[in-house]
């Protein structure tokens, strides 16, 4: 995958610090981009699609892991010439970030993990019910799947971050979702949490119905030695679209206090 394609939002001067913004299993690099323009000029941003995901090259194996999606994230930014970076990762995004964080503790300066999902790994019930569960949602179609998801993944009813998660959910690849949906049910974020070097702020919305702070960012951020965890009032699953602006402003914080 080391010179595969990879598609990416980038913004600000290439000179200044890097934030780089992983999406989660529904999502692609768009949905940071509002994110990344409040970022700069302070802050290069960059926001990768996923391995299959908007124009990048899928991963070959069919039942990758989430080490297969750092790794080729790793190599993407190898590849930018970027020694180091400060490192978001929002859902599924949060666990490849997390697996980053843990096997390059010398290159990220900070971890920032935004609605993080802990993987569906720790039993062979909770892989195969995550399994069946997104069989399941990309079975009814990108149309259905858009007006039945979306609403799960926002609080309230939003138009603008309404709208933009249904656009998302149209445009995924079965493939690359399914691919996706082995990784995270393979995977579990807390093996990670004992090998995380990087000062780490984990973000959740009260308001999450698909990841519950009590469930998914508590346990993180307690696993995580020094982490501080932000509970914001009225949120849902993706911050990046509800709240960009709140976002920026943590990410601001929790970068600049490096």
């Amino acid at each position: 995958m080391s010179d595969e394609p990879v598609t990416y939002v980038r913004t600000g001067p290439a000179g200044a610090p890097a934030v780089v913004c992983l999406h989660g299993i529904g999502s692609n690099a768009d949905a940071f981009r509002g994110v990344l323009d409040l970022l700069a000029p302070a802050y290069q941003g960059i926001a990768p699609n996923a391995p299959g995901y908007g124009g990048s090259a899928p991963l070959p194996a069919a039942r990758p892991t989430v080490t297969d999606y750092a790794t080729a994230l790793v190599a993407f930014l190898d590849r930018l010439g970027l020694p180091s970076w400060h490192l978001v990762g929002s859902s599924m995004g949060a666990l490849i970030a997390a697996a980053i964080a843990a096997a390059h503790p010398d290159r990220v300066e900070s971890l920032l993990l935004t609605a993080p999902a802990t993987g569906a790994g720790r039993t062979p019930q909770t892989r195969q019910a995550e399994l069946t569960a997104r069989a399941d949602l990309i079975a009814l179609g990108p149309e259905r799947m858009a007006e039945t998801r979306a609403p799960q993944l926002i609080a309230g009813n939003a138009p603008g971050p309404l709208r933009a998660v249904k656009e998302a959910t149209r445009a995924l690849d079965p493939a690359a979702y399914m691919q996706a949906a082995h990784a995270l049910a393979s995977g579990d974020l807390l093996t990670c949490t004992p090998h995380i070097r990087a000062r780490t702020l984990v973000v959740c919305g009260t308001a999450d119905k698909v990841a519950p702070p009590d469930d998914h960012a508590r346990p993180i951020s307690d696993a995580i030695p020094g982490s501080e965890l932000i509970l914001l009032p009225d949120l849902g699953h993706v911050i990046e679209l509800e709240s960009p602006g709140e976002l920026a402003a943590l990410i601001t914080r929790h970068a600049g206090a490096s």
